[in-house]
């Protein structure tokens, strides 16, 4: 345990001669080169808590509701998403679109059709973790997701000796209304975790080392955890060329009402 222990600490990059200031971080981020697009079929966990309400986790049973298995994924910026959990014969158990402003989803076991909008409510409602389509598609990329046009005042970039890198600290404003707080590899400026919101109510974010792809690079996995625990994503990317070199028409990202569903709003009325 001790060689292992020695190894790890050998494997973690020694503290920079110097920090660039705030601002130089940001804009060495900006500069990333993200993925646009991405078609491919992942591995994927879902577990949502019976509090957390999520209709995904009702969809595998009420008592510590959760999933594992493939999953069809697409995605394009800036906030286009589908994702198809599959059963073992690859048939879609589940099917959740988002484009733009409007969140669909589809039971195939229960012919229920849930639509409502892709904000933070409705995703939460959705999946237990609320975070709305547009970030989440930021998060998927390995970007932060207060990266809007406006440079971010206020923001703090300091050493953490615990974790072994930088990190970034950026109030509400500049493209998102709620505190980040980002620790950076301090050689490729990619974010290894994230925590948006207040401590308590905070939704985390952690990565697995980045590796090229097309035009840009994606993390081996990302993992999304909701506050307090209550719902938790993971997510196991394909980084294969043709997942990098995607390209998704817009009608992928639509979902008509199959004939005969049930139509539910997601804010719980019908």
């Amino acid at each position: 345990m001790g060689l292992a222990a020695a190894g790890c600490a050998i494997r973690e990059p020694p503290r920079p001669a110097f920090l660039p200031v705030a601002s130089d971080a940001v804009a060495r981020i900006r500069a990333r080169k993200l993925l646009p697009a991405y078609r491919a079929l992942v591995a994927i966990e879902v577990r949502v808590a019976p509090a957390a309400g999520g209709l995904l986790g009702d969809e595998f049973g009420r008592q510590g509701a959760s999933y594992a298995g493939r999953a069809v994924l697409l995605w394009k910026s800036p906030a286009s998403l589908r994702l198809e959990p599959l059963s073992p014969l690859g048939a879609p158990l589940f099917v959740v679109v988002a484009k733009e402003e409007e969140l669909r989803a589809f039971s195939a076991a229960r012919g229920r059709y849930y639509f409502g909008r892709a904000d933070a409510e409705g995703m939460a409602r959705l999946v237990g973790v609320p975070l709305e389509s547009a970030l989440l598609v930021r998060l998927l990329q390995g970007a932060l997701p207060v990266l809007g046009g406006t440079q971010p005042e206020g923001a703090h970039l300091g050493w953490d000796e615990d974790a072994g890198g930088a990190r970034l600290e950026l109030p509400p404003g500049a493209g998102l209304g709620r505190r980040q707080v980002v620790w950076l590899d301090p050689v490729a400026w990619v974010p290894r975790s994230a925590r948006i919101g207040e401590e308590g109510a905070a939704v985390e974010v952690r990565y697995g080392p980045f590796r090229r792809l097309g035009v840009g690079s994606l993390p081996e996995w990302m993992e999304v955890t909701g506050p307090r625990g209550v719902g938790r994503m993971r997510i196991e990317f394909s980084l294969s060329d043709e997942a990098g070199e995607a390209e998704i028409p817009d009608g992928l990202f639509e979902l008509p009402i199959p004939r005969g569903a049930l139509v539910v709003p997601l804010d719980g009325g019908r």
